[in-house]
């Protein structure tokens, strides 16, 4: 049984895809000032995309270099770890890990097709989880 929304199950249905993958790191505080939050949309697509974000509101996410390991899930639906990695990151990101806190973030993984971005459900989640630094 598929776990992606009917917009999105349409898409994946077909002979030949093309996933996109849309990543959102939440409410990121600021080292100093932990009250100061900001979130992360970025994208692996190769430019970027506008999508919707946790509250379904209208976010642009940012083209970078990101890959993620295989997060699988139990029996019982729970994932235990994903790995992210990030690649050729534009000077937001650099300043961002030296004046924010990543650990502890909230993140979301998604996977998406370039025509089901116009709507809400057009994305089926991956992985949900926080980040937990090494």
């Amino acid at each position: 049984m598929p776990r992606g929304a009917t917009t999105f199950n349409a898409e994946a249905a077909k002979p030949e895809v093309a996933p996109i993958i849309l990543v959102r790191v939440l409410n990121i505080p600021e080292r100093n000032a932990p009250s100061n939050t900001t979130s992360l949309y970025m994208t692996d697509a190769p430019a970027d995309v506008a999508f919707f974000d946790e509250s379904d509101a209208a976010k642009t996410y940012t083209s970078c270099g990101l890959s993620f390991s295989n997060a699988e899930a139990s029996t019982s639906n729970e994932v235990g770890s994903c790995v992210l990695r990030l690649d050729n990151v534009d000077t937001r990101f650099s300043a961002l890990a030296q004046y924010a806190e990543l650990n502890g973030a909230r993140v979301h993984v998604l996977r998406a097709f370039d025509s089901t971005l116009t709507s809400p459900s057009g994305a089926q989640f991956i992985f949900l989880g926080h980040i937990k630094k090494r």
